[in-house]
């Protein structure tokens, strides 16, 4: 007997074989493990000897059994999926920081550096000849131009649309950039939250927004953020809706982990009007995030 898992976000999208008991064995029976409507894996049976079949009884215990594991399993999917994340989180990081090294080494650094020297040859020249020091410095003028410049290129690098704009104008300057019908319920303000939550809401979002363009043949999309006890996030459409048995792709899991990674969860489920329709509930406060941090981020 063996449990397989389905997981859209290892490197090779595949299947992974998680626990097995007993010898290998020709495989007798393949159960789906289906967990709130998704399919999440296969549980693996063989037969006791080569010449037996499975009775009926045999067939509704083993039924019976991966309705358990299945519940079981998907927990064991997303603590997966969880640590996957982090792991990718911290080699982003990474990456980010070398980039970030070469582009001030690369670019910022020579450019000061010679607005350095100039500076000091316009010392040398100053009393002796001005028209010199004079050319000397707005060359000087020129590199700290360039320097900035870079600095402020690095830094824009640096921040998300809603780090700019804050997470409404972020929203409504994406949807109003989609080639689709998209209308928007959103709050007129919405007061400056953690940026992880800020970062969690709009980037499921895009994805949701993206994969109704991708997948489901919608004429309208609905978007609605509400504030409350949670920071409530919903894309629905008019689309085909869910296919019976939903294979989740990287998204949808993407989705699911920037939810999970700061406390909330995300749902996917048929619209009763038809098409499909995301929810994503999202805390509206972070452990260690004071109120202080936030006020100096500005309001929105």
């Amino acid at each position: 007997m063996a449990i397989e898992l389905d997981d859209a976000t290892a490197p090779d999208a595949g299947t992974a074989r998680v626990a097995t008991h007993g010898t290998e064995s020709p495989v007798a029976l393949r159960l789906t493990l289906v967990h709130q409507g998704e399919e999440i894996g296969a549980l693996v049976v063989a037969a006791r000897a080569p010449d037996e079949t499975l009775s009926a009884a045999d067939l509704r215990l083993l039924r019976d059994v991966a309705r358990h594991i299945a519940q079981a399993a998907a927990g064991v999917r997303l603590s997966l999926a969880l640590l996957r994340s982090q792991e990718h989180a911290v080699a982003v990081r990474a990456e980010e920081r070398r980039r970030l090294a070469r582009d001030l080494h690369d670019g910022v650094g020579p450019v000061l550096t010679g607005a350095t020297w100039t500076l000091q040859a316009a010392t040398t020249t100053l009393r002796t000849n001005p028209d010199a020091t004079h050319d000397l410095l707005n060359t000087a003028l020129v590199h700290i131009g360039q320097g900035a410049e870079d600095l402020r290129r690095i830094s824009m690098g640096l921040r998300s649309p809603v780090d700019q704009l804050g997470l409404r104008e972020a929203v409504l300057a994406y949807t109003d950039r989609v080639s689709l019908a998209v209308h928007t319920e959103l709050p007129e303000q919405i007061p400056r939250l953690a940026a992880a939550v800020e970062e969690a809401a709009y980037w499921i979002l895009v994805e949701a927004v993206a994969n109704v363009l991708r997948h489901a043949e919608a004429t309208n999309c609905w978007v609605r953020l509400e504030m409350g006890d949670v920071l409530e996030v919903s894309v629905a459409d008019d689309g085909r809706g869910l296919p019976p048995r939903m294979r989740p792709g990287v998204g949808v899991s993407s989705m699911r982990e920037r939810a999970a990674e700061i406390g909330g969860s995300c749902e996917i489920r048929p619209r009763s009007t038809g098409g499909t329709e995301l929810i994503a509930r999202l805390p509206v406060s972070l452990p260690g995030v004071q109120d202080a941090d936030l006020a100096d981020q500005g309001a929105v």
